[in-house]
């Protein structure tokens, strides 16, 4: 019995020796990796370049090495020893370990899994959005600039646009946005942000804050003006008819209608029309628009032109163009006689001598 005993005992110190033996074995077989964070900074900030070095004691080619996040085995494949984390975010924060592997279709382990490195990235910058110019409305058929800009200047990002919240219609890898021959439709709320991009695309901004886009359609209003400060226009005036156009076109016609007719009447590269000298048969309602292409702004309302007689004025100044045309008259009818009376004389002489 006691024999017995000893033999457990024998086995049981021997079974424990094979096992240490084992694990001395593995441990010898398995070389030690070690993983370190190397960046610029003694603190690792957002949006930083972050490089992990994956390091083992010798010399060895021809490894692939395999990285590993959080609890994620297949986060990152290389074969380098280093492996660099651009624009580092809130994301990429976690727990990091490495670990070396054999070449080839059957990759066996070269290395143990290294120690664990922490990265900690809190907070997203702040991105803006302004219209590149400062107009206060803008209409249809322009073109609008949208910018957005990343605090501290960032750049080399790309950027999603968002209307109404929706990001499926504007796209951009630019900081900046354009919108060609606006309509109404593009009226909303836009707003953007910056991402990383890769397979796994990720923000690196809020996004910004709504700016409210309204397109507006161009109104007309016409205006008549005389040179009476009362308004009143009489027969043998000259009188303006300006077409007012918001936003002040340029390189637009205007087009003057009478009322009741679908074909203008007058056309001009410029929004003021003269009519001079005004008659009775011009007394009707005007109205106008500005046009350019496809492109037309909205009719002006209909607005009246009331031709009176001739004025007192008009009268007078009618008078005298009537005497100073009768005295001209006179004038050259006495010059015809004088001239023609006195080639008679010299006939008349010319005969006598002969």
């Amino acid at each position: 019995m006691q024999r017995k005993k000893k033999y457990k005992r024998f086995a049981s110190t021997l079974g424990q020796g094979l096992i240490a033996v084992t694990l001395s074995v593995k441990e010898e077989a398995c070389r030690k990796a070690t993983l370190t964070l190397k960046t610029r900074r003694k603190t690792v900030k957002f949006t930083d370049n972050v490089t992990l070095d994956c390091s083992i004691n010798g010399t060895f080619t021809g490894l692939t090495y395999h990285w590993h996040k959080d609890h994620q085995t297949d986060w990152g494949e290389s074969r380098e020893n280093t492996i660099t984390i651009p624009f580092v975010t809130e994301s990429d924060s976690g727990q990091y370990r490495c670990a070396a592997y054999t070449s080839g279709p059957y990759p066996v382990a070269f290395s143990c899994q290294s120690n664990a490195v922490k990265l900690s990235i809190q907070g997203l910058l702040t991105a803006t959005l302004m219209r590149r110019d400062q107009r206060e409305s803008v209409y249809i058929g322009e073109d609008v600039t949208l910018v957005c800009s990343i605090e501290n200047s960032y750049t080399g990002w790309k950027y999603r646009w968002f209307k109404d919240g929706y990001s499926d219609r504007y796209k951009s890898n630019e900081h900046t946005l354009t919108i060609s021959s606006l309509n109404t439709s593009d009226s909303g709320e836009y707003q953007c942000a910056a991402y990383r991009d890769g397979p796994y695309p990720v923000f690196v901004s809020t996004a910004s804050k709504a700016l409210t886009l309204s397109v507006h359609e161009r109104k007309a209003e016409l205006q008549i003006t005389s040179s009476h400060t009362d308004g009143r226009i009489f027969e043998g005036d000259e009188v303006h008819l300006s077409c007012n156009v918001d936003g002040d076109p340029v390189m637009w016609k205007f087009e003057l209608y009478k009322t009741g007719n679908e074909t203008p009447y007058r056309v001009e590269m410029k929004k003021k029309f003269t009519i001079s000298p005004v008659t009775l048969s011009h007394s009707r309602g005007y109205r106008c628009r500005a046009v350019k292409g496809h492109l037309h702004s909205r009719f002006s309302d209909p607005v009246q032109l009331h031709v009176l007689g001739l004025s007192l004025e008009n009268k007078i100044r009618l008078a005298i163009s009537g005497l100073v045309l009768v005295v001209l008259l006179i004038i050259v009818a006495e010059c015809l006689w004088i001239k023609a009376h006195s080639t008679f004389r010299s006939n008349e002489a010319g005969c006598t001598t002969g």
